[in-house]
């Protein structure tokens, strides 16, 4: 388990056109397509129903709206965060 409670934890930079992905088990793709049919067949399809993860990505003026709902409609844990807050988190942390 990490710090978190959760085992794995993805995290998934949101653009309109793809999303860039980061697995902490490297088992995903990098970079998709941010299409439905995409995020469905690459993304949900892959990480499968699981308790013990978490994905979390920043809200993007609604560009992460379709993905949000196929995850959850799957069962996934998702995390929509602050933009600025994350901003100034890493900033926090020297990146």
């Amino acid at each position: 388990m990490t710090k978190t409670g959760y085992e794995r934890v993805i995290g998934i930079d949101v653009s309109s056109k793809k999303l860039d992905i980061s697995d902490s088990k490297g088992k995903l793709p990098t970079v998709i397509e941010n299409t439905m049919e995409s995020i469905e067949s690459k993304l949900v399809k892959k990480i499968g129903a699981s308790e013990s993860t978490l994905v979390v990505c920043e809200s993007s003026g609604g560009y992460e709206s379709d993905m949000v709902e196929l995850l959850l409609d799957a069962k996934i844990n998702v995390a929509v965060v602050n933009p600025r807050q994350t901003h100034h988190y890493g900033m926090a942390l020297g990146y």
